[in-house]
This record gives structure tokens, sequence and C-alpha cells, in this order.
């Protein structure tokens, strides 16, 4: 078995309402670059976020995409 995770598995997502009490930060776009709080004010913007956390799982029969949590 082989667990691939994706090379931005280690950055944040914004999470949406009703997700629970997830800590807040700044979190990345898609690309992994830090959202900031409008094009004029580059600082980050601070959010609820969990990590992306997402996978493959693969074995020689069977793969499995693990989309985070």
């Amino acid at each position: 078995m082989r667990y691939m995770p994706d090379a931005n598995s280690d950055s944040y997502d914004r999470t949406g309402t009703g997700y629970g009490n997830a800590p807040r930060g700044p979190y990345c776009d898609e690309q992994g670059n830090v959202v900031p709080v409008s094009p004029t004010n580059p600082n980050p913007d601070i959010k609820p976020r969990r990590p992306r956390d997402r996978a493959w799982v693969l074995t020689p029969r069977y793969a499995f995409r693990y989309a985070g949590r």
C-alpha cells in the first residue's frame, strides 16, 4: 500500500459555516498562496481553517482518493 499526500496537503483551507469550532488563522488559495485581507491590505486574512489533508491511497488493485477532513 502507498499513501501519497498531495503537494499542498500541509496548507490550510478556509472552512465554511457549520463545520464546528475550527481554529482561526491564515489560509491558502488552491495554489498554496496565503490569502490577503484585500488587494490593498497584504496582511493575511484570518478565518476558521482546517488542514487540507488530501491524498491518494494506492494498492496494485485499488485506488482511493481521500479528500481531506
